[in-house]
């Protein structure tokens, strides 16, 4: 949602085994505010929410920062994704979104030579997930939900 909105509220990703990771977002953002301090949300195991007791407050003011129905576009396609999927989508959008950031369009080549740059990243690439068809294949998915421009990437 952050890359969907441009909010820039989280810029400090860690790139991790598993993908890329802002300790912001659970210790001091959002998940923070929504569960410990303002009782939107309530914890459902370790990465799940259930609406919590003031949940209409939350919805109330979610409109003013963010497009609440491309939210709702965005949480209906990516419910359906597997944490594998997951982590190859963060990952090939964290490693474009800096290939972009050099001035370079994004090819899946490009993503493929920027996650061979990043020691913790690299054993992915002999991962079925990491082949070069699923990582065009996730480009193309995240310029449809517009988390990409389609500008920015070519095939």
């Amino acid at each position: 949602m952050e890359a969907s909105a441009k909010t820039d509220l989280f810029t400090e990703f860690h790139k991790h085994a598993a993908g890329p990771y802002d300790p912001n977002l659970r210790y001091k953002g959002p998940e923070d505010i929504a569960v410990r301090q303002k009782d939107w949300l309530l914890p459902s195991g370790n990465t799940h929410f259930e609406p919590g007791p003031k949940i209409e407050e939350a919805l109330h003011h979610g409109p003013r920062y963010i497009d609440t129905e491309l939210a709702e576009q965005l949480l209906e396609e990516l419910r359906t994704l597997k944490d594998e999927t997951l982590e190859r989508w963060t990952t090939v959008h964290l490693a474009a979104t800096e290939v972009l950031s050099t001035g370079h369009r994004v090819t899946p080549q490009d993503v493929i030579r920027h996650i061979e740059s990043v020691p913790e990243w690299r054993p992915k690439l002999s991962r079925q997930a990491f082949t070069p068809a699923e990582i065009a294949h996730t480009l193309e998915g995240l310029r449809k939900l517009r988390l990409l421009r389609f500008e920015e990437t070519s095939p």
